[in-house]
């Protein structure tokens, strides 16, 4: 999710100002970069509490974004016919 916050184009990240995107991304920097400094406490409570709201907000977005053509639907296809996305329920925002 932090790699791909990293990657979400300016006009999606004005379109929905109330996504934490900056704090998502920043979170995966500091994973990442900083191991020996990782509060894991402090992970296991975003991880537990805040991830799964953060789920329902991107499924809104794609959901929305894809009704609106604001998305690529042949990129999502291609995802959800791709065997690294098998975890995700398309379903929900297709």
């Amino acid at each position: 999710m932090g790699e791909n916050a990293g990657k979400i184009s300016e006009s999606t990240r004005t379109a929905y100002p109330i996504f934490p995107w900056k704090q998502v991304r920043g979170l995966r920097n500091r994973i990442a970069h900083d191991y020996t400094g990782i509060d894991f406490e402090m992970v296991f409570d975003i991880v537990s509490r805040h991830i799964p709201p953060l789920k329902i907000a991107i499924e809104k977005i794609l959901k929305e974004g894809l009704a609106n053509g604001f998305f690529d639907k042949s990129e999502c296809n291609a995802a959800q016919n791709s065997i690294f996305y098998r975890h995700i329920d398309f379903k929900r925002f297709i």
